[in-house]
């Protein structure tokens, strides 16, 4: 079973991996993202918001969207 948790850690992971890769210059460009699947939900993902610079991305700004792009 997920949690709650199990969420709040992969948004965490996530963000880090987006700045992370900013601060190493790996964030140029309009269709670069990063994703992952969300904990205990097939087929809908947490990815990076359009717009916002990949250094300023935090956990509560990604976004989950299911396989067909729908928020």
């Amino acid at each position: 079973m997920t949690t709650a948790d199990d969420e709040r850690r992969a948004r965490i992971d996530l963000a880090c991996a987006l700045r992370s890769a900013s601060r190493m210059g790996l964030g140029e460009g309009i269709c670069n993202h990063f994703s992952i699947e969300a904990p205990g939900r097939p087929g809908h993902f947490l990815i990076n918001p359009q717009g916002l610079h990949w250094s300023e991305v935090t956990p509560a700004d990604l976004v989950t969207l299911d396989a067909q792009g729908r928020k």
